[in-house]
Order: C-alpha cells, then structure tokens, then sequence
C-alpha cells in the first residue's frame, strides 16, 4: 500500500494495486487516533498533504520525498 524511500524516510503510495477497503480502514485508523488525541507519526511528504488540499506541486516537493530522482530534474 504506502513504500518508504530509502533516502528521505518519507512514505508514498507503492504504485501497486491494492483494495480500495484498505485505503479507507487506513483513514479510519487515522481518524480514531485524532479523536483520541493519540500521536502516530505518519511520515508523509508535504507533497501528500498539498494534494488533499488540491494545491500545486513543484520539484521542491520530488527532492524532499526523492532527492535522488529530484537531481535528474535540476540539471
């Protein structure tokens, strides 16, 4: 479901397929550690939460999730 990078420790989702009931049991497992005032380190990008926000991305974003391809950009 979610992939970690080796270099930026961050996780994003892994490309493959999976049930879509995985995603919303995941959201729920967030929502009941907001309302219950638990911390859980969900190491996302900020990236990730510009998209729920529907705002733009840039290669700024790419080099904090994967510095390693964000270097083939900035030549």
């Amino acid at each position: 479901m979610f992939v970690e990078d080796d270099e930026s420790h961050l996780i994003w989702f892994s490309g493959v397929e999976t049930d879509p009931l995985s995603f919303k049991l995941t959201g729920v497992l967030c929502a009941l550690a907001i309302y219950n005032n638990v911390l859980v380190d969900f190491p996302f990008p900020l990236a990730f939460y510009k998209k729920i926000l529907n705002q733009s991305l840039s290669l700024d974003d790419l080099d904090e999730l994967s510095p390693t391809e964000a270097r083939l950009y900035f030549f």
